[in-house]
Parts: C-alpha cells; structure tokens; sequence
C-alpha cells in the first residue's frame, strides 16, 4: 500500500479497534481539493459527489420508474419484518403496526404528505434515490479513502456491501431469517498494526446539516443514547438508527457497529457514530416479532399502542383506525 497522506489517527487502541471512517473520508477529501496532481489523476469533481451520482443514478431508475409505479406503494416481505421499521417509533412502540408489516398490510402512498400533492412525493423518491447514489459513493471511494488515511497499517480480510444479515451466522439465529429482514451497507473484518481480526458493520446516511445543526443534545437524549448502547460523547445520532445497527450487530458476530454520516450540504463533511453491542437486545427484538406472529397464526389482532409521536407517520393509520372501529363494534355488540 502507498504511504498514507494526512493521517490522523489516535495513539492507543482498544482490543479490538474502531476504524475512523469519517476522519478516512474526511482525509480524502482534503487531498483532493488540496493535492493538485492527485485530484487530476484520481478523481477531480469530489465536491459534486451528490449532484453527479444523483444524476447517473437517475438516469438508471427513471426506466423502470413507470414499469414499477403500479407497485410502488404495496410493498410485503413474506411474513418479514424489515430491521429499519422495527428499530423506527412506529414499530419500535407498536405491535398493530408489526401485525400489518408481517402480513403485508399495503402500505398508504406516503407517510409524510398527502397523495393529493404528487409533486411532494416526487420530492420524497427523489430524496430517497439521492441517498442510495451518495451509498454508491461511499463504497466506490471506501477503499481509496481506507488507503489514504492508514496506508499500511490497515489489513482488510473481508469487505461486503449491503450484506444480509443471516450470511453465515451462528446457529442461535438461523432460525431468525423466517421473520426478520435487513442488511448492513458495509461489513468489513481488518486488523490495524497488531491487532486482532476485528468485525464490524456500519450504515451509511445522509443528513441535512441544517437540520442538525438546530438539534440540541439534551440530558434526555443523552440518557437515550446511552440507552440504546451508543458513546454519548460521539456526533448525534437518531436512536433509531442506533436500534438498527444494533440489530445488525449479533448475527453478524461483529464486535461493534457504526453509522457514517455525510452531510449533503457544503462542505460534505463527514462524521460517525459507535454503537457497541447490547446483551440481549436482539434476542428480545427477534422475540417480540415472534410473539407478534402467534397473533398472526390465530387470526388475532395485536393491540394499538396510539401516540401522536409516532402515528402520523405510520404507513398502516387508515388501516388501524377502520379495525379500531370495526372492534369497537364487536365489544359493543357483545356487551
């Protein structure tokens, strides 16, 4: 490997260290706006990573778009539960919402505006394909970037894109395939210096500077963050994707997680968050699914849990409030 240009990294090292992706990236991209001969030969137009993968992305999906409208919003996962809509507040906090994910409830045409105003949900897939273009970024520069900021003092043994979670895991989860779904964005298992061979797995995201520039980190959301197994002293992280990774974390046999953020605005910087694992967490996760399921088989209806924190944005609230009225009927009826 070639000398590493800028390195940052930190003198000591835990048993099983955490790679610096931020500060990886983040070292990349300051070689390219400062380093002339390498921004011509490598890769000159850095700064326009969103715009220009955006496009090409486009360019790709705008094809099948028509082809896929019919289905766009009736989406099922044969009896699975997907880890983002476990770990998110609507089916962390409500087992109905479960109930239709693993039955394939239809899903309405969008959670956050009305179907009446398409030129909003044009704006929402839009969104949507523009962070999948900046994850195709992210891998096909994570190598480079890797390269740059430890030269050879990384060894990476595997790297895996978006790899599902049930690849060879242990035998407590086999089991778990038939009733959970999802897959990390990078699974990698490297050793830095003298290291063990360390596993980890990370999801990258991308975030509205402006938005999270206005977010406050209250002694609340400190305590939630430690709750949900992350370092409150790293940048600040939704616990929902805290859960997510967490999930991740046990079948993969990895010794920790991490969120890699990029921020669409300029500058693009970089940054991350480490979510260590939680003993027992998935198990209880894999386990209220289950317990979900039984209602499934006996054609029993699991409860609501109602919240305005969480129910404006679930995909199943017309659904729910038509079985609520129609059960209320039944106790009605029956009394």
């Amino acid at each position: 490997m070639p000398q590493a240009w800028n390195q940052t990294l930190g003198e000591d090292y835990v048993k099983h260290p955490e790679l610096e992706l931020a500060l990886a990236f983040t070292g990349l991209s300051d070689r390219m706006a400062l380093d002339p001969l390498f921004r011509i030969n490598e890769h000159p137009s850095f700064y326009e990573p969103f715009w220009t993968a955006y496009q090409e992305y486009l360019i790709e999906k705008m094809r099948k778009r028509k082809r896929r409208r019919k289905k766009l919003y009736s989406r099922g996962r044969g009896g699975k539960v997907h880890v983002s809509f476990i770990s998110n507040p609507t089916g962390y906090n409500c087992d109905r919402a479960l109930f239709y994910a693993i039955t394939s409830q239809p899903q309405e045409p969008s959670t956050v505006v009305h179907p009446d105003v398409p030129w909003l949900i044009g704006a929402l897939e839009r969104c949507f394909w523009y962070g999948h273009a900046a994850e195709d970024e992210i891998y096909r520069l994570l190598g480079m970037a890797l390269v740059n900021h430890y030269g050879d003092r990384l060894v990476v043994h595997e790297l895996v894109f978006e790899r599902s979670l049930f690849t060879d895991p242990p035998e407590v989860c086999l089991a778990d395939r038939d009733v959970l779904a999802g897959a990390s964005d990078i699974y990698i298992r490297y050793t830095v210096d003298d290291s063990p061979i360390t596993t980890a797995v990370w999801d990258a995201k991308t975030i509205s500077k402006l938005r999270s520039d206005a977010q406050k980190k209250t002694a609340r959301k400190k305590a939630a963050d430690a709750a949900a197994g992350a370092r409150t002293e790293d940048v600040e992280a939704s616990v929902d994707y805290q859960r997510q990774v967490s999930t991740y974390l046990e079948p993969s046999s990895a010794h920790h997680g991490g969120l890699l953020y990029w921020d669409k605005q300029w500058n693009h910087g970089f940054s991350q968050y480490i979510v260590d694992r939680r003993p027992g967490f998935y198990a209880a996760t894999v386990g209220r699914i289950r317990e979900v399921r039984e209602d499934v088989a006996r054609e029993h209806l699991s409860p609501a849990t109602p919240s305005k924190s969480y129910c404006g944005r679930c995909p199943y609230r017309s659904a729910c409030a038509g079985d609520s009225k129609l059960q209320e009927a039944e106790d009605a009826h029956r009394g």
